[in-house]
């Protein structure tokens, strides 16, 4: 018999004809209830992934806000011309 690691779709069909013969919902269920004990960030970043459209579109609106006034900044640049006569 080949390594496990090594196997092909094919050979893992054959060997393995239960592998995929639990339901994911059980296991989703399972999962859904321990991670709403995990705590504040695993809410917050699962809120997040709930409404991902309503986050982009939040965060691009608060970026651009931001950047906004930047939009017309002129940099200047120090030449012979700036200096005093004096020097």
């Amino acid at each position: 018999m080949s390594d496990p690691k090594t196997r092909t779709p094919a050979q893992a069909a054959v060997l393995c004809p239960k592998a995929n013969a639990f339901q994911l919902r059980r296991c989703k269920k399972a999962v859904r209830s321990t991670m709403a004990s995990k705590g504040a960030w695993c809410r917050l970043g699962r809120g997040l992934l709930r409404r991902r459209a309503v986050v982009v579109v939040g965060t691009v609106g608060l970026l651009l806000a931001l950047g906004a006034p930047f939009m017309r900044i002129e940099f200047g640049s120090i030449n012979v011309q700036q200096l005093s006569s004096s020097c």
